[in-house]
């Protein structure tokens, strides 16, 4: 399981930065993702691009993505864009408690 622990605004830089650390554990062949935007105060388009990149390639290798400790505006942007697919969780612990028992590999904080 990877953790990307994303931070700031996910605007165009920060949104290469997160894509490039997704892409290497992604090779890595990490399958099972948690997201956590507690960090993240806002969301731009390509911030929004990333998640849906994350998400399209774990669901090609049947993998699993899971955002967690969404702020409210990111949650309101996710919405307005009807992209419904993104799982949404309240913490980390949740997340963990889906993939397994919290155990095992746990990389790739961003």
């Amino acid at each position: 399981m990877a953790i990307l622990r994303p931070h700031g605004d996910l605007f165009l830089r920060e949104s290469e930065v997160f894509e490039e650390r997704a892409t290497g554990l992604l090779r890595a062949n990490f399958e099972s993702f948690v997201v956590n935007l507690s960090g993240v105060r806002y969301i731009g388009s390509s911030g929004i691009g990333a998640l849906i990149n994350l998400y399209n390639q774990l669901k090609r290798m049947d993998g699993r993505m899971i955002a967690t400790n969404v702020p409210e505006k990111v949650v309101s942007v996710l919405e307005m864009m009807g992209l419904t697919m993104i799982e949404i969780m309240d913490s980390e612990a949740e997340a963990f408690s889906v993939f397994g028992d919290g155990g095992g590999e746990v990389t790739g904080l961003v």
